[in-house]
């Protein structure tokens, strides 16, 4: 499942250019091994499971989360890539209608976030 990084810039949000796939598995799944750069991240089965959208790129289907969830993932992950990542990505996903308030409120209820992120959505609601 693409996340973080490779989402970001698989829905055009934000400025990180990924220098490799970034895939979420399973806490207790098995990791591939792969001849090219693969960051791996873990989560539980109901984190893992929630905000899949499936897609085509390169006429490949894929399985990417959905804007609101990775930018919820940003705000989960922050003390490991930072808060700038996840401000980032709330702004410019937000500016380009890439979700909504209540896909975003879901998204952070199940990434445990929500009290992190209303703050930040708020002002970012109320910008002119």
């Amino acid at each position: 499942m693409l996340c973080l990084f490779s989402a970001l810039s698989f829905y055009h949000i934000g400025t990180q250019n990924p220098c490799g796939v970034w895939i979420m598995v399973k806490s207790n799944s098995h990791v591939p091994k792969v001849n090219f750069p693969l960051e791996c991240i873990r989560c539980s089965d109901a984190v893992y499971d929630f905000g899949i959208e499936e897609r085509v790129l390169n006429n490949l289907p894929i399985k990417v989360y959905s804007p609101a969830k990775t930018v919820a993932d940003c705000f989960k992950f922050r003390n490991r890539y930072g808060l700038d990542l996840a401000l980032e990505a709330l702004r410019d996903g937000w500016r380009r209608h890439k979700f909504t308030v209540d896909e975003l409120n879901q998204d952070a209820r199940i990434d445990r976030v929500q009290n992190v992120m209303t703050p930040y959505m708020e002002m970012m609601i109320n910008e002119p």
